[in-house]
């Protein structure tokens, strides 16, 4: 009786072999790759916007019952201020402050700023001082830097602010409108 020996193949091929290194150097590829970007994008997050909507918002909290007392004071006052955007020279958008008193008479002398402030970045806001072109009448010229934005009018005399609006406006033309 010829018993055969059970023999292994001599071609046996070789292929891919799994093992417990190569899952660990999978491991560590999946995990860096996924590292390496999140660190990009959140640095990248972080150098084009810092988030902050105020330049001092420690300092805005703790102002807040000045703010409130401000506003009561503003109300009691009774003025009536229209605010307009016009398209105005050179490819410059114009804002037009009109301020009268209770009884409907135009106030003069007063000194006025206009923030017009990017919906998405502080650096692109506009800080504008208003000059007097008529009795009651304040005017100042910008360039815009986007279609809508946030718009804070503060008028003062003798350095007291008197009245303050916050209002969101569509601008005229906007970056995207000029031409």
């Amino acid at each position: 009786m010829d018993e055969k020996q059970p023999t292994t193949p001599r071609n046996v091929d070789k292929g891919f072999k799994l093992t417990g290194f190569t899952v660990l150097m999978m491991f560590v590829a999946f995990f860096g790759t996924d590292i390496i970007v999140n660190v990009y994008m959140a640095t990248k997050a972080i150098t084009t916007f810092s988030g902050e909507v105020a330049n001092d918002p420690y300092q805005r909290g703790l102002d807040y019952d000045k703010d409130a007392a401000a506003a009561r004071a503003q109300q009691a006052r009774g003025w009536k201020v229209t605010m307009t955007f016009a398209p105005g020279q050179d490819g410059r958008d114009q804002v037009e402050v009109t301020a009268t008193d209770a009884a409907g008479k135009v106030i003069d002398g007063l000194s006025g700023k206009v923030v017009i402030a990017h919906p998405s970045n502080m650096q692109f806001d506009s800080n504008l001082t208003l000059a007097s072109v008529a009795p009651g009448v304040y005017r100042a010229n910008f360039a815009p830097q986007a279609h809508s934005a946030r718009v804070v009018l503060e008028l003062a005399r003798n350095g007291e602010r008197m009245f303050r609006s916050v209002n969101l406006v569509i601008l005229p033309k906007g970056p995207l409108n000029h031409g």
